[in-house]
């Protein structure tokens, strides 16, 4: 059983990485959109491993075994969906940001 989640799970990232792709290529700021993407696939990782963890641990306390699997399971989806977002969300606000400084530079000086 645990063997078909795992090839589920798999063909869900392949489609998900398939979609980012897409979105990518059709984006009108590809550079911006990429990093939107990289940023979410990073912050759904890290939103997956937390909260998880966090959830696992909240089912561990309920019902130990299975209350474990169903805790760190959806504490894996719910962390990654909103780990995915909010990364997603800053990293646009920080390529914004940065598309729009200009940055000056120091002028030149004679070593010693």
């Amino acid at each position: 059983m645990a063997k078909y989640f795992r090839y589920a799970g798999r063909a869900l990232v392949v489609v998900g990485v398939a979609v980012d792709a897409v979105s990518i290529v059709q984006a009108s700021k590809p550079l911006r959109r990429a990093s939107e993407v990289v940023a979410g696939w990073a912050g759904a990782w890290a939103g997956c491993k937390v909260v998880g963890a966090g959830g696992a641990a909240l089912g561990t306390a309920a019902t130990p075994g299975l209350g474990t699997a169903i805790g760190g399971v959806g504490g894996c989806i719910i962390g990654g969906i909103g780990g995915y977002w909010a990364a997603s969300t800053v990293a646009g606000e920080v390529y914004d940001w940065a598309e729009d400084t200009f940055f000056v530079p120091l002028p030149e000086v004679k070593g010693p």
